[in-house]
């Protein structure tokens, strides 16, 4: 939207009028009215989370896109308040990211992303509120936007683009001039260099002269124009109408990697309409064109299947939704265009990337219902409490919320005695702010299973007395209620099932035995380390559970002394300790047990879990990384950041995942490479947060020893990609600001070294201006295949990021796509990309933006 300091072009000025109050039309009706939160003068991407405060405005929803709210006088004019007016037609109201919840300072906050990439930041008196306003704002935007394209179904390029088009047309022509076209373009973030531009609008212009009656005139001065564009030409030259500037719109989508792909669409159409049969047959040889002259070439509803690997009729529905013509059975090159880079044809859903409110919650596929916790990777926060920084930053209820809403499924709660009894969350002895556990505990009973039905784990540090370790379980028990997962006595033989843990919380903590838990509920003075007026309590023995403590139980190496680890012995209230489904184990005798070249403590319960830091770990995986894999296919291992990482970055979480850890522990709070990868990692399953293990196997001296048919080579072309945006997200940067991408691949796997290492990788040429459709495999330059060597295809994640070549400064990340490497069919996949936040990157229309990717897979196996 226009702001003071930002001139406003003619499609933006529309965007947010200042108008009268009585200006504001009576026509439409009123959908909703009520108090709301804005952010001062929202303008575009990150500016608008760095400016002033939160304002309370009255607001007005109406029926035809319209959101109005008061504004006070500025301080030039300040006795002259106005009512500002929001066109939200065909918008996107989507969730904040964590960091960018974080940089709002506010809860319960949300944005409007319009058609033409204006951002308004909105926020409820509380969550009931902002989910009413949400609720309300994306109906009205939905049925808003299909008036505004003629009834096209949201996605569209019709749906997006006729409202944008039409505030365009400034002087109500009908038709637009080279100069609005560009203006157009670039408030739909068509980030195309400006001759590219002006070339497909000659083109446009003289097929539309060629069908009127002063055809050869207008051709002509169109071919005669050069390649600028200039105020000039406003009111002269060639117009485009709306039909002809879609058109127009939708070539810019095509590129020749497209071009080849619909000739070999069309080349293997098991049922080829009849004009691009004769189209395609020159001098009795067959060869697929894209169109001709006389017949455009077309693909039918079982081409377009054939080429998606969906059925016909989801193929017909594409057509249909994408297509100019709802009724047309066959797909012509402008269409198949855009449906090879639309949602439906993602191999990974964008959807998956969100995790939003919106969504529905996810549900763990039905074959992996009946295996143990133990045979899971888990999607794992640490000191999820925290904001920003492990020392200094605001400790927030809210960080629960956003990382359960994003498919987190063990959360950490650092507990701490606090005023009036009530024990409340913090980084201890650090400047961290506090949070009572109460809220805690209401935030994670509202969000749980918003987005996944998958059990969440509470990992519970326990620094509290007595007294308040029973506050908190009165707490767990009240806040809870039937969410919580009572320990079983089935739990004392094996661990439980997903199956049997779905829509239930479970907690993880230090406990005692179970005889020594019955002792304590009895009574028995013997088995309670506290006196007869205290809370009952059993004795834990073991070393601390705390992240700050380094578990190494000996420095001098040496097995004896690792076979006597320092004790440390804590009261745990009976109270709390019979809410303890998963125990806390002893790190240092798990680590003594591999120094006697045994693979698990005596007696250990199945149910401990034990926890190491990123370094232990390391160490483990380098010196006993058989007797690691083996003790992780019984127990349940965590692993968390080491203490060093203050500013919450995060570690390599594939060397603990390769070795069979569950429970990776991830500083949220920062998303770098290796929340990229834990990204990856969590898209399978259903994105449930719960992701199956493969067996792990090792030599006896620790080598990996995956079977045959997980290795092989994998043969990765980037081919193209669609709709990239400006570093900084789709509505960050100038409208005008160019890209020019290129595409790093990163392999990680069985053989990668840690440290971000990959075990293979590659990258594509660069494409100069051009961010809306680059093609990397053509040209004279074109960037050829890569081969990679794979060591185990089970564990593999590869990482796509797209980069913006900078030759002033250093290379700004537009995208990234983490994916398992399972789920790539062999052939041409839709790859969507991932903004820096980890949400899916979506353009101003709605659509995502994508990669597209041929694929090949090659086993040590020999197909028979």
């Amino acid at each position: 939207m226009a702001t003071r300091d930002e001139p406003a072009t003619s499609a933006t000025a529309a965007a947010e009028a200042v108008t009268a109050p009585s200006a504001v039309a009576a026509t439409a009706e009123v959908a909703r009215r009520g108090a709301l939160w804005k952010k001062s003068r929202s303008g575009r991407a990150r500016r608008l989370l760095r400016r002033s405060g939160w304002k309370e405005k009255a607001a007005t929803l109406y029926t035809d896109g319209r959101l109005c709210y008061a504004s006070e006088g500025s301080r030039v004019r300040p006795s002259s308040p106005s009512t500002r007016t929001f066109h939200i037609a065909g918008a996107l109201i989507d969730s904040l990211s964590t960091g960018e919840a974080i940089e709002a300072g506010r809860p319960h906050a949300f944005k409007v992303v319009t058609p033409t990439g204006n951002v308004l930041l909105l926020a409820g008196e509380d969550a009931a509120v902002a989910e009413e306003w949400r609720a309300s704002l994306a109906s009205v935007a939905a049925a808003a936007g299909a008036a505004a394209g003629g009834g096209a179904p949201r996605g569209s390029t019709l749906a997006a683009v006729r409202a944008a088009w039409a505030r365009a047309d400034g002087d109500r022509s009908g038709g637009l001039t080279r100069a609005e076209v560009l203006r157009l373009t670039e408030s739909l973030r068509v980030r195309v260099d400006k001759a590219d531009i002006s070339a497909a609008f000659r083109r446009a212009a003289a097929a539309a002269a060629a069908t009127s009656a002063s055809g050869a005139a207008a051709s002509a001065a169109v071919g005669s124009d050069d390649d600028s564009f200039s105020s000039s030409d406003l009111g002269t030259g060639p117009r485009l109408t709306f039909p002809q500037f879609i058109t127009f719109f939708r070539r810019l989508h095509v590129n020749p990697v497209v071009e080849g792909l619909f000739a070999d669409a069309l080349a293997a159409d098991p049922a080829p309409p009849a004009a691009s049969t004769a189209a395609a047959t020159q001098s009795g040889t067959a060869t697929v064109t894209p169109s001709t002259d006389d017949a455009p070439a077309l693909l039918s509803a079982a081409g377009l299947a054939a080429t998606l690997s969906i059925s016909p009729d989801a193929a017909s529905a594409l057509m249909v939704k994408y297509g100019d013509d709802p009724d047309a059975a066959v797909c012509d090159l402008l269409t198949f265009a855009e449906v090879l880079s639309s949602t439906e044809a993602c191999v990974v859903p964008p959807s998956l990337l969100d995790h939003s409110a919106e969504e529905v919650a996810a549900v763990p596929s039905e074959e992996t219902l009946d295996l143990p916790l133990s045979e899971f990777w888990i999607s794992s926060s640490h000191n999820t409490y925290l904001q920003g920084d492990q020392l200094r930053s605001e400790s927030s209820a809210d960080m629960y919320r956003m990382v359960l809403l994003h498919g987190c499924r063990c959360v950490e709660i650092d507990v701490w005695d606090g005023d009036e009894g009530e024990p409340i969350v913090y980084h201890g002895h650090t400047l961290t702010s506090k949070v009572p556990f109460r809220d805690v505990i209401d935030v994670v009973a509202q969000y749980a299973f918003v987005a996944s039905t998958a059990p969440v784990i509470l990992s519970l540090e326990n620094h509290c007395c007595l007294a308040q370790q029973v506050r908190m379980a009165a707490h767990l028990t009240a806040g809870l209620g039937d969410l919580l997962r009572l320990p079983q006595p089935a739990d004392a033989d094996a661990l439980p099932t997903l199956g049997s843990l779905l829509g239930k919380v479970l907690i993880k903590a230090k406990k005692g035995a179970v005889s020594a838990l019955v002792a304590a509920a009895t009574g028995d003075p013997d088995a309670s380390a506290a006196s007869a007026t205290a809370p009952a309590a059993v004795a834990v023995s073991g070393d601390d559970d705390s992240d700050a403590s380094s578990g190494s139980p000996s420095n001098s190496g040496n097995g004896a002394a690792a076979s006597k680890p320092k004790k440390k012995v804590k009261a745990v209230a009976v109270e709390l300790a019979s809410l303890v489904t998963l125990g806390g184990g002893s790190r240092a005798a798990v680590q003594a047990a591999f120094e006697a070249g045994e693979t698990h403590p005596p007696g250990q319960p199945v149910t401990d879990v034990c926890s190491f830091n990123e370094t232990k770990v390391e160490s483990m995986v380098a010196k006993h990384r058989s007797h690691f894999t083996a003790y992780n296919a019984r127990n349940i291992t965590r692993v968390y950041p080491a203490a060093s990482r203050v500013n919450s970055s995060n570690y390599d979480p594939t060397v603990a995942w390769n070795a069979g850890a569950q429970i990776v522990a991830l500083n949220w709070q920062e998303h770098d490479v290796g929340m990229q990868l834990n990204h990856g990692r969590f898209l399978a399953n259903n994105a449930c947060g719960y992701v199956p293990r493969p067996a792990l196997a090792t030599s006896a001296s620790g080598a990996v020893k995956p079977p045959a048919a997980a290795c092989g080579y994998l043969t990765l072309h980037v081919l193209a990609g669609a709709r990239l945006p400006a570093a900084g997200g789709v509505a960050a940067g100038a409208p005008t600001d160019m890209v020019d991408p290129y595409v790093k691949v990163k392999l990680y796997d069985a053989a990668s070294a840690g440290d971000f290492e990959p075990s293979g990788k590659a990258r594509t040429v660069t494409v100069a201006n051009n961010g809306f459709a680059p093609a990397w495999a053509t040209g004279p330059s074109a960037s050829e295949p890569s081969k990679l060597r794979v060591t185990d295809r089970r564990v593999a994640l590869l990482v796509f990021t797209v980069w913006d070549e900078d030759t002033a400064r250093s290379d700004d990340l537009l995208g990234y796509v983490a994916v398992p490497l399972p789920m790539l069919p062999d052939g041409v996949v839709t790859l969507p990309l991932a903004g820096a936040d980890g949400r899916a990157v979506r353009s101003a229309d709605a659509r995502p933006a994508v990669l597209l990717v041929r694929v090949g897979w090659q086993s040590d196996i020999p197909k028979v």
